[in-house]
């Protein structure tokens, strides 16, 4: 029996199922295969020898600004590749009027596998220090519903930022006509979830109605960060909202950056038991590869040290992101005939300080470190010294 690659002697870790087993991986056609089940004689293009390793489905970003067209945008096969993930969702540096350079320009030319959001705004996300307007007058839900017909495979849903440099003056009505808009490409067929920015709130908004008008399913971004309002009340005690959210079916998502977290706010969330259900980076161009965020397995490794569990980590860069965007279909799972998108990696125990741009630090003691990348079946990435180990 014929395979074109096979991983073996790794520990796999299938999040869908729970699963963690011995065992090999099994790829043909750059999908995965069944193993073979009848005891005969197997031969193989490439053979992986993932001994000492987990091997796990390809991690997801589901918040890193890849668009090259945008001064944000970094190149997507360089961040990702190298640390394991394989698919990568834009969170809406373009809007309705330039989604098509990023459909069919980065996504294209990329081998990491690019979904998006529509930003609102029709132009998309703008440039620090000057923030997009959130006008709802400026929203157009039918050249919005026309971008997910014309690109369905790669557009996943809608993005706002609540932020008092693009809400201004306009309360919860940018919000709420997001929500209308996202309800209105559902209508028509089409997962929609809205992911929300969430930092340096209007005045005359709270973190509650934030909540409150997010539908289940919708995902609130950058829980952790610092700036004007934040999860908190004065005592340091986790809104109660949060969990009413949790609850209500609103999804949670670090998406960290070098600016939307703070030690002191992920060490009190998480010691009050506040956890993301999504890990995403908001890695942008000029901030790959630096600290605090690094990568997304640096990030998850920050978690891990904070009391995250590995496990959990896991299923917040690859099933749970799946669901949500609709993706589970070729992300996020080491199911037979899913695309063969496989991260290969080591848990080693290394003392590291992690620290944020606001001076807080603590030091951890476990650290993911990524050995290799299989993407559509394919090594697009290996350590040197896996060549020690069968590579080939």
């Amino acid at each position: 029996m014929y395979y074109d690659l096979i991983v073996k002697n790794g520990r796999v870790i299938d999040p869908v199922s729970g699963k963690s087993e011995t065992r090999g991986i099994y790829v043909h056609n750059g999908r995965i295969a069944p193993p073979p089940g009848d005891g005969s004689a197997l031969s193989c293009g490439i053979e992986v020898n993932a001994e000492g390793c987990y091997v796990a489905p390809g991690f997801i970003d589901d918040h890193l600004h890849c668009h090259r067209g945008n001064p944000l945008g970094g190149n997507p096969d360089c961040i990702c590749l190298p640390c394991g993930v394989t698919t990568a969702i834009d969170p809406g540096s373009t809007g309705a009027y330039n989604i098509g350079t990023l459909a069919e320009g980065v996504a294209t030319f990329s081998e990491t596998n690019i979904k998006a959001l529509v930003h609102v705004n029709p132009s998309g996300v703008s440039m620090p220090p000057y923030e997009e307007p959130a006008d709802p007058r400026l929203f157009d839900k039918v050249k919005i519903l026309e971008a997910f017909r014309k690109y369905p495979h790669m557009i996943k849903g809608i993005k706002i930022r609540a932020t008092e440099g693009s809400f201004r003056n306009l309360g919860l009505a940018p919000l709420r006509k997001a929500v209308e808009i996202a309800d209105y490409v559902e209508n028509a067929g089409f997962r929609c979830p809205l992911v929300m920015h969430f930092s340096a709130l209007p005045e005359n908004l709270e973190v509650e109605n934030l909540i409150d008008t997010l539908r289940p399913g919708d995902v609130f971004a950058h829980l952790y960060q610092p700036t004007g309002k934040t999860i908190f009340d004065s005592r340091r005690k986790l809104l109660s909202c949060m969990e009413k959210g949790r609850k209500k079916g609103i999804l949670f998502d670090s998406a960290c950056s070098t600016t939307w977290s703070s030690v002191e706010n992920l060490r009190d969330a998480f010691r009050q038991g506040f956890m993301p259900d999504i890990i995403g980076t908001d890695i942008v161009g000029y901030t790959r590869y630096k600290e605090p965020v690094v990568s997304l397995p640096n990030q998850m490794s920050f978690f891990m040290n904070l009391g995250m569990t590995f496990e959990a980590a896991l299923r917040a860069v690859t099933v749970t992101p799946a669901k949500v965007y609709g993706i589970l279909d070729e992300a996020g799972t080491l199911a037979p005939g899913a695309p063969a998108d496989i991260a290969i990696f080591q848990k080693i125990e290394c003392e590291k300080t992690y620290s944020d741009r606001y001076g807080g630090t603590f030091t951890g003691n476990q650290m993911l470190l990524p050995w290799a990348t299989i993407r559509a079946g394919n090594v697009v990435f290996v350590q040197a010294f896996m060549r020690n180990k069968s590579y080939y």
